[in-house]
């Protein structure tokens, strides 16, 4: 019986020992791997006047962004933020205005306490603005400015609602006219 208990005293030692030095199993960190997949597209898809040149690796950076905000989203909102906003200037710098407005209004709806909400919920009104909309615009600029009224782009929302649905000419006769009338 003694015999059987050292025995068994020995075979649990070799099987904690043996444990410890067997390697744990290799868990793939799927936010690492687009995190790298993210730094390489930013290269590749960037010229080198710093514009995006390759729509096709901006529509893959946009997609990873998309899906690694969602993996963090709970538990990181600040990284959440961040890479949808990146994408959405990255699908703006393209002219997929449909896509930079889709991603500015989820960051403005689902987090609307976070710093940077009121950055997307200006962008919202800013890319109706480019898209020739001015009522939704004038909606998204009303609703920033009523949400954030003391934000740092509260001037220049009120700026973008006095300047909706004029021309370039437009605005350069009111400008012209307003230097005019300035004393020198």
């Amino acid at each position: 019986m003694q015999y059987l208990s050292r025995f068994l005293s020995f075979a649990l030692v070799l099987a904690i020992i043996s444990c410890k030095n067997t390697p744990a199993p290799v868990v793939t960190d799927r936010t690492a791997e687009l995190e790298a997949a993210l730094i390489g597209l930013d290269t590749q898809m960037t010229a080198k006047n710093g514009m995006v040149g390759d729509t096709a690796k901006a529509a893959a950076f946009i997609k990873t962004a998309e899906e690694y905000a969602a993996l963090v989203e709970t538990a990181n909102p600040d990284k959440y933020a961040d890479l949808l906003l990146k994408a959405a200037g990255v699908a703006k710098s393209v002219n997929k205005q449909d896509k930079a407005l889709a991603l500015y209004t989820t960051i403005a709806n689902k987090l609307p306490q976070h710093p940077k909400a009121p950055m997307a919920a200006f962008m919202e009104g800013f890319i109706y603005n480019e898209m020739h909309d001015t009522l939704n615009a004038r909606v998204r600029y009303e609703a920033f400015l009523k949400k954030y009224p003391n934000d740092g782009l509260a001037k220049d929302a009120r700026i973008e609602l006095q300047n909706l649905g004029k021309s370039p000419e437009q605005l350069i006769k009111e400008f012209e006219a307003l230097n005019k009338n300035r004393p020198q």
